[in-house]
């Protein structure tokens, strides 16, 4: 069900910390407030945020080329169409408990093991999978190996461009009590291989070079390769796997998108960096409490970590640019880092492109890069609109920017920005799971699914 852009706000509190979660605790009152909440928090970056777009594309590598493939999905079955079920009235029982936080044993999950009727586990949490079988991109077949079973490590092994916890939300059956040993494992995986679209996983080292500071919490980390030969490309907005041993030795990874910039970026302290594109630079923000992040950022200059990828599909290409005349981008913390090397890079190859730059914040100081989006700003002049929601305004301000406080809202986004005054050919978003969803949400009755691509950080 869409949304009308006339009604009553849905709200989104900008946050002072940043959103690491869409659940709560294990706390079963903190769990069942967490499906009745009804505001939805924007402000940070979850580590965890997922890779998201209309249909679903694969990568195969053969002599060096990527090459995108496509896995068909039922008309009316993309991610945007989860998104929208799951934001809908009729998404509120997904997990058909009718609001009930359950506590499952292994007996349970053995009368919930069919594609009928799944259940699975995930980290701790028992999620009914059944209603997001046929909207999996990989294949309905290959997501019911996990019933009546925990999918933890097969889910997270195969499909960590899904940040399950907000694509699931609303499937929240409860917590698993029972014991693991007594549950079977995931069905075989004797056509794994030919239905995750011929995904081929590509591991390289690099080695960290230098570490900048850009505002209070975030920084500019440059790696470069350990050998020329290992080099890949990749395309504006495409994301890879950073890699490293956890303190228990475990391996983590997560998401993150290289920067491109033509020009200049200033650090926090003023100086200026001139970023080389044979090196890969990443912006990334470090949690207080990011298992992930926080060895990041004890990383000494000279040691490395391996960089991986499962997938690229770069929306920007040449067909893009002869389609595109206007672009909408929407970004919510950290989510402004796949759109600098997008931006960079169509206001090289696009003399006539028109762009609107949305980007929510908790104030002006912790607007990422933004020196350098003021310039394109002046650069570009009336073919950009560069706009700041800002949670909390302080005596700091941009010149070069229009600057907004409050809620993100219908009301934010279409009564004071205005944003119904213009149709965009395309709307570009990223930032937490919920801010996803809330501007698919908003924007749902003026465009068509195909116009509105959510990227991952």
């Amino acid at each position: 069900m869409s949304r009308n852009l006339l009604a009553p706000p849905l709200t989104c509190k900008l946050l002072k910390k940043p959103v690491n979660s869409c659940f709560p605790g294990d706390d079963p009152k903190a769990m069942e407030a967490s499906k009745s909440e009804s505001k939805i928090q924007i402000a940070g970056q979850a580590e965890d945020c997922s890779v998201v777009k209309d249909g679903t594309s694969g990568l195969c590598i053969s002599s060096g080329r990527f090459e995108n493939r496509k896995l068909p999905l039922a008309k009316g079955r993309s991610l945007n169409d989860w998104i929208r079920l799951s934001s809908s009235t009729a998404g509120k029982n997904l997990a058909g408990t009718n609001g009930r936080i359950l506590n499952v044993n292994e007996d349970d999950m053995k009368a919930h093991n069919s594609a009928a009727d799944a259940w699975t586990i995930l980290d701790g949490r028992v999620f009914n999978i059944t209603p997001y079988l046929e909207y999996h991109p990989g294949g309905a077949e290959q997501l019911a190996r996990i019933a009546g079973t925990d999918g933890t490590d097969l889910f997270n092994q195969y499909h960590q461009w899904v940040s399950w916890e907000g694509m699931l939300r609303n499937c929240l059956v409860g917590r698993f009590v029972g014991d693991r040993s007594k549950l079977p494992p995931p069905r075989p995986e004797a056509t794994l291989e030919d239905n995750i679209h011929n995904l081929t996983i590509i591991d390289r080292q690099i080695r960290l070079e230098n570490k900048i500071q850009l505002t209070n919490d975030s920084f500019m980390f440059i790696f470069v390769w350990f050998d020329e030969k290992d080099k890949f490309d990749i395309p504006p907005g495409c994301h890879v796997y950073l890699k490293i041993n956890g303190t228990n030795g475990q391996s983590l990874e997560r998401p993150y998108t290289p920067v491109k910039w033509s020009t200049s970026f200033r650090a926090k302290n003023g100086q200026k960096i001139m970023l080389n594109d044979k090196k890969l630079n990443f912006v990334i923000k470090i949690y207080t409490n990011g298992r992930f992040t926080k060895i990041l950022d004890g990383m000494n200059i000279g040691e490395s970590l391996v960089i991986g990828t499962k997938q690229m599909n770069s929306k920007v290409d040449g067909n893009f640019i002869e389609k595109c005349n206007s672009l909408l981008i929407l970004a919510a913390g950290t989510g402004i880092t796949p759109f600098l090397s997008i931006i960079s890079y169509l206001s090289s190859k696009s003399k006539n492109l028109r762009l609107n730059l949305v980007y929510f914040n908790r104030n002006i100081d912790s607007v990422i890069c933004a020196n350098e989006l003021e310039s394109l700003k002046r650069s570009l002049g009336l073919k950009m609109r560069l706009i700041y929601v800002l949670g909390e305004i302080s005596q700091s301000s941009s010149g070069n920017a229009e600057i907004y406080s409050g809620l993100a809202s219908a009301a934010l986004f279409f009564d004071h920005i205005r944003m119904q005054d213009e149709k965009f050919d395309f709307v570009f978003v990223c930032g937490p799971q919920s801010f996803n969803i809330l501007c698919c949400s908003l924007l749902s009755d003026r465009y068509l699914c195909d116009q509105i691509f959510v990227f991952d950080e």
